[in-house]
């Protein structure tokens, strides 16, 4: 039943507190952003000192409208209660528009506590029920009652109405009787439709309300089927107690029973709080208690029998905050903290397992738990930082989680519910006590106002951390500094010991887990790699840590500053390695990274071709000589080097000019109609590396054309399937600043630019780059003509981050090869510490 909305088996209500992104420091005005690109958060909640509401649960519609519950006093969306709390059930569309807010007509609550938590659901035919205190409630998708019925349960709690349980053809199951564990299937207006009595299967719990025992638990299965689970106690005192298991059919019949002997179901104290965590097409898991420890066990939705053991701990993701940096690995999302207490523990506050089981979606706070530091750098771990996390799930016992977004909440706030859709969008939903006041799209940077001292208000957020079904093949990040050898800098955000490097001295940088780049699941990084000040002329390569390549990521002279962008495969524990046959300090930024298994494929770095008469051939043979003026080289890079023979959209290379006889260029491109643009440039007698991301042709060839001879080689490090997120173009000349040259796409004044004139470039919708939905883009960026020796940083416009792109010296003209963000606007920025002129070729982009 995954296709349903909220269901039990697709996204378990755990009843635990959660801080929510809502709440700022009062009388503060501050901008937000958000990841997401259709999502909205609004404050739903009357302000004043009078008025009191909170949403307690959320459940989506098949039309993509939202239902919402909760309690109020005072006024609420035009209702009124002076003297009492009272439930509303209330329908907001997709863009977060309130469709109408209803009262529902149950006893009086009491007002010396906070009233219990309804519970609420959509079936698949879109129509929502609400069970609370002792009654089920049936409504249309227009708010009027179609039915109510009073239900005499439920396990110890006169006042609590049993979980529902979502079908997709209609109505809803649960488990009801005080006395004895039954499954009803109730229709659209509340009719019973069947029953099944699995009292000779799994025991009731104790009928006190905190007397222990287990309350049974059920799920829905894709095939239209249920799994109930429960605790039966041993017959004879030489048998075990038991998990057991009760598959049955959609139509109330019997399929199959299992025990499960020693394996025990956790005891639940809250109603509505099972012990199924989550299920889907290929796995049950359900929380069982392990002595005094608590676990989550897999079963085979098909039969029941058991996969194993999951893996619940949460893998060691840096998450930068505004308080520092902080690290959830090792928490383990098994236990949650009490919903009841005063004060929150630190740890796991809520755990959602969503979309078919694709997606676990965890809130936690960092700090210690069982007297164990919350990460690996206890030390920078600020108080009451909470972070909502989205992860994918890699197989039915959930090793392997992979980030996949993360945002930092307020601890002003609090979450109460969270739902998700087939289609991978989320609702979260809670209460705020500093009133913020105003409405509009999460993905708009705005200020938002702030009243201090408000009593609670009801909030809503839609796709916190970005469309869940979402998995970017690339993800931008504004550059970085990752580390830095020399003495008198700053370190990054890896220390490394602080010298130069060479043969005997290789730098392992480990960068999963940093900068946003998860542990698990990033196939290679996209650097910036800087030499300054080697001891003699050499190569840099960059590898994933292991045997090293023979290849060369860029090369360098004596006393040379030189920066190439390299595309850096991961090895298997997230590292990447850097050897330089000469001794020189190294330095590395990074802008983005790509998700394995996805569009793009990293490869293990190998040498495709060389035309020097005293070098070993590549994975192809070329002719062995130089290459200029009228004779182009053509190369098939398909089938060669890792890189497949179909379905091959573009390859990643390093290119290298080497001795060429005179000042020139080379273009590299799709054989085909050769673009006016450069890939890298070069002065008589040098040797000049540059980065190269390059569509292939339909046979899949490249052609590199130089305009004077010069030898030329090529190494290869990953390529991008056909249809991948990267969008290869032929390459363009988007700007050129230089007075006696033609204008690009984008015109610009013709001077040089310094610290004092940033260059800002519209990208989007320029030189084959569509106007929205561009995360990033390809570009050669080369220097010429510069007053001194210095760098340039190409930044999605903003704040200008600490790093360089392209380094050089006076009058030297240096390309170099960059993936930069683009900003919301849809531009870069170029800055540059000196003067110099700047021209940039744009030959891909990348979509979001």
């Amino acid at each position: 039943m995954m296709g349903c909305t909220k269901s039990r088996s697709c996204w378990r209500a755990l009843g635990v507190v959660a801080v929510m992104v809502f709440g700022l420091v009062a009388g503060t005005v501050v901008s937000y952003t958000s990841a997401s690109a259709d999502g909205w958060d609004f404050v739903y909640g009357d302000p004043g000192p009078a008025n009191y509401s909170r949403y307690q649960d959320v459940a989506l519609a098949p039309d993509g409208s939202t239902y919402m519950t909760g309690f109020y006093s005072g006024t609420f969306n035009g209702l009124t209660s002076t003297d009492a709390y009272r439930y509303f059930l209330q329908r907001v569309g997709s863009s977060g528009a309130v469709a109408w807010t209803k009262e529902i007509n149950t006893t009086a609550l009491p007002t010396q506590s906070i009233p219990y938590t309804p519970d609420l659901i959509v079936d698949g035919l879109g129509n929502p029920f609400v069970g609370v205190l002792d009654a089920w409630f049936a409504y249309d998708s227009a708010g009027a009652v179609v039915n109510s019925m009073s239900v005499p349960c439920c396990w110890g709690y006169p006042q609590r109405t049993p979980p529902l349980t979502p079908v997709v053809d209609g109505g809803f199951v649960a488990i009801v009787s005080a006395s004895a564990p039954k499954l009803q299937h109730r229709g659209p207006d509340l009719g019973l439709l069947w029953e099944i009595d699995l009292s000779a299967l799994m025991d009731a719990p104790s009928a006190c309300a905190f007397c222990g025992g287990v309350v049974p638990d059920v799920t829905a299965v894709s095939d239209g089927t249920f799994w109930v689970v429960g605790r039966k106690n041993r017959a004879l005192v030489t048998q075990q107690d038991a998990l057991s298991m009760v598959h049955v059919s959609a139509h109330g019949l019997q399929i199959v029973a299992v025990k499960h002997f020693g394996i025990i179901p956790s005891t639940s104290l809250s109603p509505g709080v099972g012990s199924i965590v989550a299920s889907s097409d290929s796995f049950i898991w359900v929380a069982v208690n392990a002595g005094t420890l608590f676990k989550v066990v897999s079963f085979a939705p098909a039969d029941g029998h058991v996969l194993g053991d999951v893996n619940a701990v949460l893998p060691a993701d840096d998450i930068s905050t505004p308080g520092g940096i902080v690290n959830f690995g090792g928490l383990d999302f098994s236990r949650v903290n009490d919903p009841t207490a005063i004060t929150p523990s630190e740890g796991v506050d809520q755990r959602r397992v969503l979309i078919n089981g694709a997606r676990l979606v965890v809130v936690a706070r960092c700090g210690f738990v069982n007297s164990q530091p919350c990460g690996s750098q206890a030390a920078l771990h600020p108080a009451n930082a909470t972070v909502m996390l989205s992860y994918s799930i890699r197989g039915p016992l959930g090793g392997g989680l992979s980030l996949l977004a993360s945002r930092v909440l307020s601890s002003t706030a609090s979450v109460y519910g969270m739902d998700a859709d087939s289609t991978g969008n989320a609702v979260a939903v809670g209460s705020t006590t500093n009133g913020v006041v105003y409405a509009g799209g999460i993905e708009t940077v705005r200020a938002r106002a702030v009243e201090a001292g408000s009593n609670e208000q009801a909030v809503a957020t839609r796709n916190p951390v970005g469309n869940l079904n979402t998995v970017v093949e690339f993800k931008a990040v504004a550059p970085v500094r990752v580390f830095d050898t020399r003495p008198g800098e700053p370190d990054g955000v890896v220390t490394v010991v602080k010298q130069k490097y060479s043969d005997a001295n290789v730098v392992k940088v480990k960068v999963a887990g940093k900068l946003g780049i998860p542990v698990n699941g990033a196939g290679a990084v996209s650097l910036n790699v800087t030499v300054v000040d080697p001891a003699g002329a050499g190569f840099v390569t960059v590898y994933p840590c292991g045997e090293r390549p023979l290849v060369s990521s860029l090369n360098f002279i004596a006393g040379q500053t030189v920066a190439n962008a390299v595309l850096a495969p991961l090895s298997a524990s997230g590292e990447v390695c850097f050897y330089s046959n000469s001794a020189t300090h190294l330095l590395a930024d990074v802008n983005g990274w790509f998700r394995a298994g996805l569009g793009f494929s990293a490869v293990s770095p190998s040498r495709v071709f060389d035309t020097r008469l005293d070098q070993p051939q590549g994975n192809v043979a070329v002719v062995q000589r130089k290459y200029g003026g009228a004779t182009e080289l053509r190369v098939r890079v398909t089938g060669a080097g890792g890189v497949p023979l179909a379905n091959v959209g573009a390859v990643s290379l390093n290119v290298t000019a080497i001795d060429p006889v005179g000042a020139g260029y080379v273009t590299v491109y799709p054989c085909g109609e050769r673009p006016l643009a450069s890939n890298l440039n070069f002065n008589a007698g040098q040797t000049v590396p540059n980065a190269v991301m390059t569509s292939v042709s339909a046979s899949g060839e490249i052609c590199l054309y130089s305009n004077v001879d010069t030898n030329l080689l090529a190494d290869v490090n990953g390529w991008f399937a056909s249809g991948s997120s990267f969008h290869a173009l032929s390459p363009v000349r988007l700007m050129d600043t230089r007075p006696d040259s033609a204008q690009g796409a984008v015109p610009v004044t013709k001077q040089k630019y310094g610290p004092t004139a940033v260059l800002r470039i519209m990208v989007a919708g320029v030189g084959g780059v569509p106007s929205a939905g561009v995360t990033a883009v390809s570009l050669n960026v080369t220097v010429v003509d510069p007053v001194g020796a210095g760098y340039v940083t190409v930044f999605p416009c903003g704040v200008q981050p600490l790093a360089s792109n392209v380094n050089y010296t006076a009058g030297r003209t240096v390309p170099n090869s960059v993936i930069a963000p683009v900003s919301g606007a849809g531009e870069v920025c170029f800055y540059s510490n000196v003067d110099a002129h700047l021209l940039a070729d744009v030959n891909g982009w990348i979509s979001s």
